[in-house]
C-alpha cells in the first residue's frame, strides 16, 4: 500500500472548510484508495496566496529528504496547495515530481486518461486563481469605498503625519469598528517647507537641506510622489496591477494621473493642491525618470556585454542600446560599431562553428571520458527560484498595503531579474548535461545531428538564455576598434577554430551591414 501524508489548510474566510473537517474527509478517501497515512501537515488560517506557510514549508523540506518514508501528498483540492497557478506548478514540478512524490487531490478522479486529468487539474487551478483574483477585486472595491468616505484604506502614515483611529459607530464581533485618518505630526513643518520649495523649483537636495530633512534622495522622491497626501487628499489606484512575476502589466509603475482616485479634504493639508500637482508633473517629466527607464531597456539589448574586448583587453561599452563603443588609443575620438551588426555576425559564426566537423570532433574527444554534473547546481537554483517566488509574493502583498510602496517595487524588480537569470542558467545547464550525456556513446554523424538541433534551438532561444548559452562556449570576442577585425575565442578548445575569423558572407548578408566591418 502506498504511504502518504496529508496537507490541510484553512483560510481566513470563515466559510472555508475547517482543518478537522478536511482531516476526516481525507482519512475516508485514503481508506478507499488504499493509502496509508503516516503523517500530516496543517496550516490554520493561512492564505493560499502565501508560499511561506509554516507547515507547508516543513512539508517541502521533507519532500526533499530521500529518507522521508512516503511517496504521496493527499490534499482536499488544488486550492489547498496554492491559489496562484505559478506557485502550484513550482510545488508540483520543481519540488514533488523531481523528488518522486505524487500529489493526490481528493477532488480529482482516481484514475483516467492522463491528458484528461491534466486538463482538469489545469482548469481547477485556473479557477482557484480566478477566485483569488475576484476576492482581491472585492477587497479593492471595499478599500476604494473606505477612501471615498474620507478614511485611510491601508498602510503607514507618510512622513509629517501620524495615524488617528476613529470609531465609525459600528460593532463587529462584539468590538467597535475603527478606521484611521491622518493628522499632522511634529515633523509637519519640515515637510511643508520642503514641498513648498520643490513646488517653487528649488533643487531637491537644496530643498531638503533648507527644510532640515537629512534624508536620502530616494526618500525625498517618495515624498514628492506622495504630494497629494500633503495637500489633504487620499489617493487610491495610483499603481498599475502587478503580474505574477512581480512586474507591471503595462511595463509602467504608475497609472496616468487622470486615472488616480483622489478624495479631497480627508485630513489637514500642508500644501495646496496646485503645488502638489506641480510637483507630480515635474516628476513625470523629469529627464532622470525617462533616462532610467530607457537605460534599463537598453542594457538588455546587448548580447556580448562582459565578453567583448579590444585586442589590448579593454572592454567595449554600450551607447543608447544601438552601438558598442570604446575609446581609441591616444585620446582620439571614440569608436562606435552598430550593436546589431556585431551581435548577429558573432551569433552566425557561433552557430556555424557548432555545426562544423572540427568542433564536433573536438566535442567527441573532450567529452567521451567526462561530462559536467550540474545536478547539485540545478537543485540549488530550483531552491533559490522557489525562495524568490515566496519573497516576490510577500513583497507584492505588502506593497499593496503601503502608502509609499516604491522600496518594495524596486526590491521586486531586482528579485524578478534574479529569478529570470536563474531560470535561464538552469535551462542552459540542463541542455549542457543532456548534450554531454549524449556524446559519451554517440557517433560523429549522430552528434552532428544533435548539434544541428541544438544550434537550431539556440536561434529561437529567448534573449537572456541566448546570452548565457554563448558564455558557456565563448570565452571572449575580440573586436579591433581601428580596423574592425573581429574573432571569436572559444572556452572549449576546437581544433583549428579556436580563434577563427568571422564568415564574410554571413556578415555581408546582415541588415545594416557596415562595409568597414572586416571579417
Amino acid at each position: 500500500m502506498k504511504r502518504a501524508v496529508l496537507y490541510l489548510r484553512s483560510s481566513k474566510d470563515q466559510r472555508d472548510v475547517s482543518i478537522q473537517s478536511q482531516r476526516h474527509e481525507l482519512s475516508e478517501i485514503a481508506d478507499r484508495r488504499g493509502l496509508v497515512i503516516v503523517g500530516e501537515y496543517a496550516d490554520a488560517v493561512e492564505s493560499g496566496k502565501d508560499w511561506d506557510r509554516p507547515a507547508f514549508q516543513k512539508l517541502i523540506r521533507e519532500i526533499r529528504n530521500p529518507a522521508r518514508g512516503w511517496t504521496a501528498v493527499l490534499t482536499k483540492d488544488t486550492s489547498r496547495i496554492a491559489r496562484r497557478r505559478n506557485l502550484a506548478l513550482i510545488f508540483e514540478e520543481s519540488e514533488c515530481a523531481i523528488n518522486g512524490v505524487e500529489v493526490i487531490y481528493a477532488n480529482m478522479p482516481e484514475s483516467g486518461d492522463p491528458a484528461t486529468v491534466m486538463i482538469l487539474r489545469t482548469l481547477l487551478q485556473a479557477m482557484d486563481e480566478w477566485h483569488s483574483l475576484t476576492s482581491r477585486e472585492k477587497g479593492l472595491a471595499g478599500m476604494a469605498e473606505t477612501v471615498r468616505q474620507g478614511f485611510r484604506a491601508a498602510g503607514f502614515a507618510p512622513m509629517g503625519y501620524q495615524l488617528r483611529k476613529v470609531d465609525i459607530g459600528l460593532v463587529r464581533d462584539g468590538a467597535p469598528v475603527q478606521k484611521t485618518v491622518l493628522e499632522p505630526s511634529e515633523d509637519a513643518p519640515k515637510l511643508r517647507k520642503f514641498l513648498e520649495l520643490r513646488a517653487g523649483g528649488i533643487p531637491r537636495t537644496a530643498a531638503g537641506q533648507a527644510a532640515g530633512l537629512p534624508c536620502a534622495a530616494s526618500t525625498l522622491v517618495g515624498v514628492e510622489w506622495n504630494a497629494l497626501a500633503y495637500a489633504g487628499c487620499t489617493t487610491f489606484g495610483v499603481f498599475h496591477e502587478r503580474t505574477s512575476s512581480g512586474g507591471y502589466k503595462t511595463k509602467r509603475k504608475r497609472r496616468p494621473r487622470s486615472e488616480w482616485m483622489v478624495q479631497e479634504d480627508t485630513h489637514p493639508a500642508l500644501i495646496s493642491k496646485a503645488q502638489a500637482e506641480t510637483i507630480i508633473a515635474a516628476l513625470e517629466n523629469s529627464s532622470h525618470a525617462v533616462a532610467t527607464s530607457r537605460g534599463k531597456a537598453m542594457m538588455s539589448r546587448y548580447l556580448l556585454t562582459s565578453i567583448l574586448f579590444t585586442p589590448a583587453g579593454v572592454p567595449w561599452g554600450g551607447n543608447r542600446g544601438a552601438h558598442y563603443t570604446v575609446p581609441r588609443a591616444g585620446g582620439t575620438k571614440n569608436r562606435y560599431v552598430p550593436t546589431a551588426v556585431v551581435d548577429k555576425a558573432v551569433l552566425q559564426q557561433f552557430l556555424a562553428d557548432l555545426r562544423s566537423a572540427s568542433f564536433i570532433e573536438d566535442m567527441l574527444r573532450q567529452r567521451r571520458n567526462a561530462g559536467p554534473d550540474h545536478k547539485p547546481a540545478i537543485k540549488r537554483m530550483q531552491k533559490r527560484i522557489a525562495e524568490i517566488a515566496i519573497q516576490i509574493d510577500r513583497a507584492a502583498g505588502l506593497a499593496l498595503e503601503l502608502e509609499d510602496p516604491a522600496p518594495y517595487h524596486r526590491k521586486i524588480d531586482a528579485m524578478e531579474r534574479e529569478r529570470k537569470a536563474l531560470i535561464a542558467e538552469q535551462q542552459a545547464l540542463a541542455a549542457e548535461m543532456k548534450m554531454a550525456e549524449a556524446t559519451r556513446s554517440i557517433t560523429a554523424e549522430e552528434l552532428a545531428t544533435v548539434m544541428d538541433e541544438f544550434a537550431a534551438s539556440i536561434e529561437s532561444a529567448p534573449h537572456e538564455q541566448l546570452k548565457i548559452t554563448i558564455r558557456r562556449f565563448v570565452s571572449r570576442v575580440i573586436l579591433d576598434p581601428d580596423n574592425l577585425e573581429c574573432r571569436v575565442e572559444y572556452a572549449v578548445p576546437v581544433a583549428d577554430r579556436a580563434s577563427g575569423p568571422i564568415n564574410p558572407e554571413a556578415v555581408a548578408l546582415l541588415p545594416g551591414f557596415e562595409p568597414g566591418l572586416k571579417p
